[in-house]
């Protein structure tokens, strides 16, 4: 075998490598991609709340702003957002508003909620309009709560 048949071989299982490496790090974020743009704004804010719908709080926590999650750990955050007694059902991205690095997303949740305490026994279906704070940290957009 030759010497330059060897590094053929050679970078050849390197790239296989390279290209696995890159997938399986893909999939450890969990397939969140957070483009520098503005744009990807309208896909990571819905991504969010369908991570929400699913009770998957765990998935949404990665959307979250870096000084938040400072505060809360993943398994913190999820426990409280899974156990809320409200049932988000859909949400529709409405617009943007943006600056440099922050923009205001306006969204709309439908949800089922129970109040039990009013003496409702029925859950009641309602909308809600949101206005979510994002901001551009270290490239990529994040959700910054307002707690």
């Amino acid at each position: 075998m030759s010497l330059d048949h060897s590094r053929r071989s050679l970078f050849g299982r390197l790239s296989v490598f390279a290209v696995l490496a890159a997938l399986i790090g893909g999939c450890a974020t969990g397939g969140i991609r957070g483009g520098s743009s503005p744009d990807a704004i309208d896909t990571l804010a819905v991504q969010r709340w369908d991570y929400l719908i699913a009770r998957q709080a765990d998935k949404a926590y990665d959307l979250l702003s870096p000084g938040y999650r400072s505060t809360r750990t993943r398994e913190t955050y999820a426990a409280a957002m899974n156990a809320r007694p409200i049932s988000w059902k859909k949400v529709t991205f409405v617009k943007k508003e943006c600056e440099v690095d922050r923009c205001s997303v306006f969204l709309l949740v439908d949800h089922t909620i129970r109040l039990p305490g009013l003496g409702v026994a029925k859950p009641q279906e309602a909308f809600a309009p949101l206005r979510e704070t994002w901001i551009r940290s270290g490239g990529r957009w994040y959700y910054l709560p307002s707690e």
